[in-house]
């Protein structure tokens, strides 16, 4: 038979389990021990220490409960020894409670860090790259054998500024943490939208490190263009709506009278509209608005600026154009949509009325003036240009 009793510790196991040596003494060893598992291979060896029939050294970590009923992990090294007529095991441990612990948390924070969904990356001060995690990968296309060792710039798409650059380096350089989108390139070539943080990590006082964490804002920015393209565009022709000609007038108006530029507009709807509408359906009626849109689109330039001002009524403004030019380039128009045939309705005219921006005027006047010059226009019998 074996006893399995402690008959010696020192002042340390005291200190470490919280139990005074009397009560170690009086106590199974292996009720310190935790885990059940851990409990039967330590008796196991204990037992085949005690008869002579295994003396080799044993390290093992193996977790106890202290008198307060902290768990604690200890590194036991034990072997056997001759204890009298008979065998007795020694051993010494070290408390690696904080170890384990400090090893148990990094290794939790490397598994999250690998299943975020946002890019993670590390750089050194210089932007040379030292980690990524996987959903990096996933969205830039490059692994990351490709991307450590290289510098962030591997990502630039050349669609920012030096200055750009400069402040985002001041930002972080300075210790502060940085919060912007990038418009980077992938691997591919292709270009996304990439929201990130940057936070500068300091060892012994001194930033070191940048941590990185992001995301691709590429489907949301598109979705945020396409619904204000919405807001601003005529939903039927796609051309600038009311609200946004009548302020690109406005900030025309201000240039105007700025720099004093000259501008003129030209004002023009579908003669007879209301007849087309009757007769072929609104649905025919559309069509046509959209064709017309299309056609006034290849007649004037890339500056000059075309909305729907309402029902079958359009707005052109053509900066930089004089009252001469400006008729010139009405007249342009009116015969380009007077000679396309147009399906079921073949043939449709416009009447146009056209004036040139008076310094200092107010938005008022000029609208009204180029209004009566299409009333004029419509009255002489329409399919005309006439300017005031």
């Amino acid at each position: 038979s074996y006893k399995e009793k402690l008959i010696y510790v020192n002042d340390a196991v005291v200190s470490t389990l919280g139990y005074t040596k009397e009560e170690l003494y009086d106590m199974h060893p292996w009720d310190l021990v935790v885990d059940e598992d851990d409990k039967k291979f330590v008796k196991m060896i204990a037992k085949e220490r005690i008869i002579g029939n295994n003396f080799d050294k044993t390290l093992l970590n193996l977790k106890v409960k202290t008198k307060k009923g902290d768990i604690k992990t200890l590194r036991i090294s034990a072997t056997t020894i001759r204890y009298g007529d008979s065998f007795a095991g020694v051993g010494n441990f070290i408390d690696i409670t904080d170890l384990v612990t400090t090893q148990e948390r990094l290794m939790i924070f490397a598994n999250a860090i690998e299943q975020m969904d946002e890019m993670v990356a590390i750089t050194d001060t210089e932007g040379r790259i030292l980690f990524v995690n996987s959903a990096t990968k996933k969205y830039t296309q490059y692994s990351p054998n490709e991307l450590i060792g290289k510098k962030i710039n591997i990502f630039k798409s050349g669609k920012h500024t030096k200055r750009f650059y400069k402040n985002f380096w001041d930002t972080i350089l300075s210790g502060k943490t940085y919060s912007g989108v990038f418009i980077n390139k992938k691997k591919n070539g292709e270009i996304f939208y990439d929201e990130k943080i940057v936070t500068p990590i300091y060892e012994d006082k001194k930033i070191k490190y940048f941590l990185s964490t992001s995301r691709d804002i590429t489907s949301k920015v598109e979705m945020e263009a396409k619904l204000k393209d919405l807001a601003l565009r005529d939903h039927l022709t796609h051309l600038l709506n009311r609200y946004s000609i009548n302020n690109a007038l406005d900030e025309q108006i201000e240039k105007a009278n700025r720099y004093d530029e000259i501008f003129s507009v030209i004002m023009f709807d579908l003669d007879h509209f209301k007849d087309i509408n009757d007769t072929y359906g609104h649905d025919v009626g559309d069509e046509v608005l959209k064709d017309l849109s299309e056609i006034v689109l290849d007649s004037i330039r890339k500056t000059d600026k075309l909305g729907r001002w309402g029902g079958e009524e359009f707005l052109i403004i053509a900066p930089h154009t004089d009252l001469k030019k400006a008729v010139k380039l009405a007249e342009k128009i009116r015969k380009n949509i007077a000679k396309h045939k147009f399906d079921k309705v073949k043939q449709v005219t416009i009447s146009l009325g056209v004036t040139e921006y008076k310094k200092g005027e107010e938005k008022k006047s000029l609208l009204k003036r180029v209004d009566v010059a299409l009333y004029v226009a419509k009255d002489k019998g329409r399919n005309r240009v006439e300017f005031l």
